[in-house]
């Protein structure tokens, strides 16, 4: 959340900024509930949907750096010259030292497993209401006149085995799009490559032992320097009934191969029908790393979507 990092340090250096927030859409508007954005005297960072509707929002801010909450409505109209025919709410909030206390409980709630629910009252500043929930689902609800935010570290675990070239594109397309990223490796230079990306990472000269280590409901992609490597971590991860998908790199050949010999191992078809390969969208022919790496963060984000979809419709189920 680059966003948030700017805001703790302008609130820490007494500094000018106002947080954007969209509160509530009806409709089609070109960004979701919850969507942020920092706005600072000479740059902004993040967006809310960019277009006629950004660049408003962002005068607004720099018109009055000092507001405390403010509401505001904008039809996606003829008004803003856009014809998307939705409706959205932004919230428009100043930052300053008096905002220190809630931008680093949300940090917290973010990266410390803290879930946190911050309310946001029209005319007031953010203050933090509780911090006794459990749940991993991120919401922002308009309610009344209080904005309401339940935070929490919704970022999506993906370990990577192997930190080769479509690793590294792979990383570069999936970083900033609310995934923590673990890369596990044997060689050590190559891991040593990767000390200035946003991802966590592993030397372990038996990359297989690293499987066990992966959180509940993990991505996992296979793509080392070795087939017999990519086997054992495979076979590994196939192990564990609380993954949320298993992907191999490779060819149909590779495949087949690698199914065979799970066979072997005494792996039943419904156990081996989790792995994914070849990765990525069937469609995409191009082998380029980037390609591949477009093709494979297509596929997450898709998975991710119907994951987190599904997770909805069971928590309205027992909400009834």
């Amino acid at each position: 959340m680059n966003w948030l990092k700017r805001a703790i340090d302008v609130a820490e250096m007494d500094g000018e900024a106002v947080l954007i927030t969209v509160a509530d859409v009806k409709g089609s508007s070109p960004r979701e509930a919850g969507a942020k954005m920092l706005v600072l005297p000479d740059e902004t960072i993040g967006t809310i949907g960019g277009g006629a509707l950004e660049l408003d929002a962002v005068q607004t801010a720099r018109n009055d750096f000092a507001a405390k909450a403010t509401l505001k409505d904008y039809p996606l109209g003829p008004s803003l010259e856009q014809c998307c025919g939705g409706f959205v709410q932004l919230v428009f909030e100043g930052i300053d030292q008096s905002s220190l206390n809630w931008l680093k409980a949300w940090r917290a709630a973010t990266t410390d497993n803290s879930p946190t629910l911050f309310a946001t009252t029209m005319g007031e500043n953010t203050e933090i209401i509780s911090q006794a929930k459990d749940e991993k689902t991120t919401s922002t609800i308009l309610l009344d006149n209080t904005l309401q935010q339940y935070v929490a570290d919704d970022r999506q675990p993906l370990w990577i085995f192997g930190a080769g070239h479509v690793t590294k594109a792979i990383i570069n397309a999936l970083a900033p799009l609310n995934f923590t990223i673990t890369v596990v490796d044997q060689r050590a230079d190559f891991i040593a490559e990767l000390a200035d990306k946003p991802v966590n990472t592993c030397h372990n000269n038996v990359a297989c032992r690293e499987v066990e280590h992966a959180p509940t409901d993990a991505m996992i992609l296979v793509m080392t320097h070795s087939h017999a490597q990519d086997f054992d971590i495979c076979l590994k991860a196939l192990l564990r009934d609380d993954l949320s998908f298993i992907g191999l790199i490779g060819s149909a050949t590779k495949r087949a191969r690698f199914i065979k010999r799970l066979r072997d191992k005494g792996l039943g078809e419904n156990t081996i029908s989790n792995l994914t390969c070849p990765i990525g969208l069937g469609n995409i022919r191009d082998k380029n790393p980037e390609a591949i790496a477009i093709s494979v963060a297509a596929q997450l984000l898709s998975l991710r979507s119907q994951l987190s979809a599904e997770t909805s419709n069971q928590t309205e189920i027992l909400a009834k």
